[in-house]
């Protein structure tokens, strides 16, 4: 009896999630898909539409042809509410023992801290919500937040040390917030535009070389396709921060330099990207307004996250 209920909430999650366990990792397959998931859950979609169109045009914006945008806190109108913010978590950051979450990381070039749902967090996403919207073209999935160390003291092969593009969606922001300043010798995060990367994932899939968009591939390879000049190096002073659609843009980061890198990583999608499920969804938060419900209301229902001895998270609160 046991068996058999365990394999039915296999066969149940299997399901529910088909994007995750079903669907190819290229553009055509994510656009189908997330066509799919969009259909599936109309009502919501349009929610989000609305949501979305009652934003007023604004000059900061993420260009469709670009994939990225780099903007300053100190420039909106509640940049000192943000900029605190981000003092709070530069003194949380401080207080981690990075040498021991190295000892359990999977990545030691990437070292992550996650950031539980907060009013500091709140300050820093809600200002940027507005430019990832217009983007995405509905109302976003705010996903997770993490504190980021990179030791950048050695190159691993075939991780995201490499170049490679994302694959959860056909769209999604990850925002990158330095809580020191990144210059060109803090193991920046390297991009291509998302024209020319869709070019040169096109050339490779056309040769087949490669057959999906998370393929690891060596510099030689990029800069058989683009000059060195089309290479951007995501540096920036504090006050600053970085968007990326990192499922249209070949990017690395965290490689082997002189100094560390220190961030603060956000990572917000649309939602029908792959890891939500398809079928049989809700955003939970009920006890929260509209805009809080559809945005922080998918944490915890992220498959990895299900997957990963955290099959209990399904409702979260604000601490």
């Amino acid at each position: 009896m046991i068996n058999i209920l365990s394999r039915f909430k296999t066969s149940l999650m299997f399901a529910r999630y088909f994007g995750r366990n079903f669907r190819p990792d290229t553009f055509f397959a994510a656009k189908i898909y997330f066509y799919l998931a969009k259909s599936l859950n109309y009502a919501e979609y349009l929610n989000r539409k609305r949501l979305s169109d009652s934003f007023a045009i604004q000059n900061k914006k993420i260009k469709h042809n670009e994939g990225y945008y780099i903007g300053n806190f100190k420039r909106m109108k509640d940049g000192k509410k943000v900029m605190g913010a981000i003092n709070y978590f530069r003194r949380k950051h401080k207080l981690i023992n990075w040498k021991e979450i190295e000892k359990k990381s999977k990545k030691p070039f990437l070292l992550k801290k996650e950031v539980k749902l907060s009013k500091q967090l709140q300050t820093i996403c809600i200002p940027l919500v507005k430019i990832i919207s217009k983007y995405i073209g509905c109302y976003p999935v705010f996903l997770r937040a993490e504190l980021w160390y990179s030791p950048n003291k050695k190159n691993f092969t075939g991780r995201s040390q490499n170049w490679h593009i994302d694959g959860e969606d056909t769209k999604q922001i990850k925002v990158f917030i330095p809580l020191e300043k990144v210059d060109k010798f803090s193991g920046p995060l390297n991009f291509i535009d998302a024209s020319n990367s869709y070019n040169i994932y096109s050339n490779l899939k056309k040769n087949k070389i490669i057959k999906t968009r998370n393929t690891k591939l060596s510099d030689d390879i990029v800069k058989s396709f683009v000059p060195e000049k089309f290479i951007k190096k995501m540096t920036m002073d504090l006050g600053e921060y970085a968007l990326l659609d990192t499922c249209r843009c070949y990017h690395f980061g965290s490689r082997k330099d002189k100094k560390p890198r220190k961030l603060i990583f956000l990572h917000f999608t649309s939602p029908f990207a792959e890891n939500f499920p398809t079928i049989f969804r809700k955003p939970h938060l009920e006890k929260s307004n509209e805009e809080e419900r559809l945005l922080y209301g998918y944490v915890g229902q992220d498959y990895k996250v299900l997957k990963s001895e955290k099959i209990k998270r399904w409702d979260f609160k604000f601490y």
